[in-house]
């Protein structure tokens, strides 16, 4: 129920949402976990950069952002690869803010 509200909220996937309550549930916190497949393009650092530099500057695309990034780097990361890293950013405020919104018993 809590998914179907949040999706309501901001038009996104109802199976991302799911999946992230499903985990938080399951493990009690929504990290990533150790994947077996490619190795991943940005490191932990960038994906906090990447992550503080959206909340920061809202007006920045995801092209500008993966600019700035590869400014710094000897390879490059993809603009899609920072615009993943941005929903990723929306998909846990709304599953932090459903958990509070729980927490506090009001309703959404």
């Amino acid at each position: 129920m809590k998914a179907i509200l949040c999706v309501r909220l901001r038009e996104i996937l109802y199976k991302s949402v799911h999946y992230c309550l499903e985990r938080r549930e399951q493990t009690g916190s929504n990290q990533d976990r150790k994947s077996s497949g490619r190795p991943r393009c940005v490191t932990v650092q960038e994906d906090m950069y990447i992550r503080v530099s959206g909340l920061r500057n809202r007006h920045l695309t995801g092209l500008q952002l993966a600019v700035s990034l590869n400014s710094t780097r000897q390879t490059s990361a993809s603009s899609a690869t920072v615009k993943r890293q941005l929903w990723v950013v929306v998909i846990i405020l709304i599953v932090t803010l459903s958990v509070l919104f729980d927490q506090l018993m009001i309703p959404l």
